[in-house]
């Protein structure tokens, strides 16, 4: 290794003559390992989330889908959920919105439909509250158009009579569009509307 060359040395000052310039572009080629700075709060925030979700990604999502399951399974809001404002979200639309999410994936939907996602979620396409009936659309669009076989069971369980009476005649301009979508993706196009349909929260 060249140590002190031409007066760079190890105070790495600018060489004074043609030999220490070339002496510091040989010492400077040699293989020598990258300065280590101590990585950042921030960086070591990522780092953790992006090994999570690398290790066990596949276990958390069915995990949410456990939770959300979980969450459809307790009473569905009544009157104070026709109390809440325009944008307002309670659990089961939260729940539902992520579900719609984690079904863009095949794997997702499989395990939602395997934990009998379908059965929970058909029975809130009539729901009196306009946000439910919404997500519960966009739930059973995401799994038939990413499950081919989720589209026999939604609608072996009777979604398309509901589907058909929300695009039709819903009261509320935010059920159609994902109704719309749901029914090409059960029928297999699969392209009805985005899969956050405009005037969705």
């Amino acid at each position: 290794m060249a140590a002190a060359a031409g007066g760079g040395g190890d105070r790495r000052e600018p060489p004074h003559t043609l030999q220490g310039l070339l002496e510091m572009a040989v010492a400077a080629g040699e293989p020598q390992p990258p300065p280590r700075e101590p990585m950042g709060e921030e960086q070591q925030q990522w780092l953790r989330a992006a090994v999570a979700e690398a290790l066990g990604g596949a276990g958390g999502a069915q995990e949410e889908l456990r939770r959300c399951l979980g969450v459809l399974a307790r009473p569905c809001p009544g009157e104070e959920a026709a109390e809440r404002g325009q944008g307002e979200m309670g659990p089961h639309e939260q729940a539902l919105e992520l579900l719609a999410d984690l079904c863009e994936s095949l794997d997702n939907a499989t395990d939602f439909c395997a934990l009998g996602g379908l059965e929970a979620v058909v029975g809130l396409l009539g729901h009196p509250w306009a946000l439910l009936r919404a997500g519960a659309a966009r739930v059973v669009g995401a799994c038939a158009q990413n499950l081919p076989g989720a589209q026999g069971r939604a609608l072996a369980l009777g979604a398309l009579p509901a589907l058909l009476g929300g695009l039709r005649g819903d009261p509320d301009p935010r059920v159609p569009p994902c109704a719309l979508f749901a029914i090409s993706c059960e029928l297999g196009g699969g392209t009805g509307v985005p899969h956050n349909p405009p005037g969705h929260p």
